[in-house]
């Protein structure tokens, strides 16, 4: 994959995690009108959130992806990995101190709280001002993590060593799952816990976005998909990417996500369009702008203004521009104070 495709299935990504948090529960749908539902009665917006849901594992696998890239060019080691995550402790600061101070205003029962919460947060161990926020922290475990994960790869560089990898990590998210279900209250009482529970539940799609890049799956099977179907590839493409998400709609939660992200990416790689898109690199590039934003207006601050909208065709759209708009000069003002502080 090149980097103009990774910025577009971030694009991709971002503009299914607003619709995600949108509909995704059916609280959220009853504040709207709903005209269409799916076959089984449901809302058909609320089921189509069982597809935007593969947001998380399509970014993740991205980050891994491009981790392994950059180690790829050499030089990428753990101070590497710790000047890469200035920027993002930059930009997640620049978006909470404005937004914090509108809470401050709107809902001064709710913002800032005690010093304490605002230093928690401000840390990102806490994310009792925007639980969306919850990536961060998982996020920065794993890149810190990356480069002692990427040596081994690159070490024990064979088949059969990667797909020992490849299972644990299958058993190390299917165990996380099993032991959350079961122990959930407990897990999310200690936040130690909680933490390695998200790191666990991350991993796969990372090693997945690694290993790819190591073993440059997506071109080889877009290659593949090529030799084998000719001029059908693309559209055979597309309607197995449908037959996809019409499944995902169809069962729910039963099956995980990480298995659906990791074919839309694939068959992604086929489909892509033979242009960038501008609208799409335009969302990849604001990516980290409106994950951390959006939801102040989705439910924090702004909730009743969205949702007044009352139908899913407006209030999607108008989450997507009232993000934009805050995202475009909240992303410039991060990027200029950062490249004070890196060189």
């Amino acid at each position: 994959m090149t980097r103009t495709d990774s910025i577009q299935l971030k694009g991709i990504a971002i503009l299914m995690m607003l619709f995600l948090h949108l509909f995704n529960t059916p609280e959220r749908v009853a504040l709207c009108d709903t005209y269409i539902r799916f076959p089984d009665g449901q809302p058909l917006v609320y089921v189509l959130s069982r597809v935007a849901a593969w947001c998380v594992p399509v970014y993740i696998f991205l980050s891994g992806y491009g981790l392994a890239a950059r180690a790829e060019r050499g030089g990428y080691g753990f101070s590497s990995a710790v000047c890469r995550l200035v920027p993002l402790y930059v930009h997640y600061w620049v978006v909470l101190l404005p937004f914090v101070a509108i809470g401050c205003w709107l809902k001064p029962q709710v913002y800032p709280g005690s010093a304490e919460e605002l230093l928690l947060n401000m840390a990102g161990w806490s994310c009792s001002y925007n639980h969306e926020w919850w990536f961060l922290l998982p996020y920065v475990v794993l890149a810190l993590l990356s480069p002692f994960l990427l040596y081994a790869l690159r070490a024990h560089g064979n088949t059969a060593s990667h797909t020992g990898w490849l299972a644990a990590a299958v058993v190390l998210y299917l165990l996380s799952d099993i032991l959350y279900r079961l122990y959930a209250p407990w897990i999310d009482r200690c936040a130690v816990l909680n933490l390695a529970d998200e790191v666990a539940q991350l991993f796969l799609m990372f090693l997945c976005g690694a290993l790819s890049r190591i073993h440059h799956i997506p071109s080889r099977f877009a290659a593949r998909a090529e030799s084998c179907l000719g001029r059908w590839t693309r559209m055979v493409s597309v309607l197995v990417l449908l037959l996809l998400c019409v499944l995902r709609m169809s069962v729910g939660w039963v099956l995980p996500n990480p298995v659906f992200a990791s074919l839309f990416i694939l068959l992604y790689r086929v489909i892509r369009p033979c242009r960038p898109l501008p609208f799409l690199m335009a969302m990849g590039r604001q990516s980290t702008s409106l994950w951390l934003c959006h939801t102040f207006f989705a439910y924090y601050l702004f909730s009743p203004f969205v949702y007044s909208f009352r139908h899913p065709i407006l209030i999607y759209p108008v989450l997507v521009l009232l993000s934009w708009v805050a995202s475009v000069p909240l992303t410039r003002i991060s990027s200029a104070i950062s490249s004070r502080f890196t060189i």
